[in-house]
């Protein structure tokens, strides 16, 4: 199967359909879906077309509810100005091919071995919320007076820094790097507001990490900007490794892979998109000086039994 995870393309098979969307278009969508609602129900549906199936009906699902978290970020550049990917016609073939993956694939099979487990609760939950995403009544127009105040949306550009709560007493602060959801937390709590801007990203950076979920809802506010020329981050790599067979790639930057042996990994980031939440709990962590449950969990294994 090739999945180093249990999201939606955290596998070989997505990110070849990645790169064959950038090539191809809306039409790869559509082949993708017809190849699997297609398929009599006696037809056997491999895990190659499973995975390609539930990547192109998560593209769908952005372009309806514009939650895109979930996404690689070349997708999130490619599905700009593209809302016509959420037709009703489209919407449907999707919601048909992630039920039938869900239903009867070889994809849940080579999840569903050796019985359940965390991994694929977590992947058959995510395959149920991308139905629900598609199934769902499609967002009222905006009526064309509203009451109270107008509230800005929050822009999320490069060089913005948040300030990241911890509790009701100590907070720290990030910065968005490159393009969001890259962030960068900086080693800098404390109880007071930091007024110096320049200060604030001259300092250690803790860890960068791609944040999803409510972190594009303004979850963390926005208090100021820095150019990345300003004090700039290197973006580090990361690691993607195997489920099934503890094979390890490092990946860079610009999404360029290698092969990697796990010890090589040791010090890297797993490509994930974390949950603000749990952001907070890893930093609350750190400076209580315990280990972090979801760092942890997500760490290089070196052998097959850990």
């Amino acid at each position: 199967m090739g999945a180093w995870g249990a999201g939606s393309f955290e596998n070989d098979d997505a990110l070849d359909f990645v790169v064959r969307l950038e090539r191809e278009g809306e039409a790869a969508v559509r082949v993708v879906l017809e190849e699997v609602t297609e398929l009599g129900a006696r037809d056997y549906l491999e895990a190659e077309q499973a995975s390609s199936a539930i990547a192109a009906s998560e593209v769908v699902a952005a372009a309806r509810d514009g939650e895109r978290s979930r996404l690689p970020q070349a997708v999130q550049d490619w599905l700009d100005g593209r809302g016509d990917l959420a037709s009703p016609a489209l919407l449907a073939l999707a919601h048909r091919a992630v039920e039938r993956v869900l239903t009867q694939s070889e994809l849940k099979e080579l999840w569903e071995e050796g019985g359940a487990s965390a991994l694929s609760e977590t992947w058959a939950s995510g395959v149920r919320q991308l139905i629900a995403r598609l199934v769902a009544t499609a967002p009222a127009a905006k009526a064309q007076a509203s009451k109270g105040p107008k509230v800005r949306k929050l822009k999320l550009e490069p060089g913005a820094v948040l300030r990241v709560d911890l509790d009701l007493q100590w907070h720290t602060y990030a910065r968005i790097l490159a393009r969001f959801p890259r962030i960068a937390f900086y080693d800098c709590r404390v109880l007071a507001p930091e007024q110096d801007i320049l200060a604030i990203v001259k300092r250690p950076v803790l860890f960068v990490l791609a944040v999803g979920g409510s972190a594009s809802k303004g979850h963390w506010p926005k208090i100021g900007h820095a150019p990345l020329d300003m004090a700039p981050i290197p973006i580090p790599d990361q690691f993607m490794q195997d489920i099934g067979t503890g094979a390890c790639q490092i990946v860079d930057e610009a999404f360029n892979l290698r092969p990697a042996k796990p010890e090589e990994c040791i010090a890297l980031e797993r490509v994930a998109v974390w949950d603000p939440v749990h952001v907070e709990e890893r930093i609350r962590d750190h400076y209580a000086g315990r280990p972090n449950a979801h760092l942890a969990h997500m760490k290089v294994r070196l052998s097959a039994a850990e």
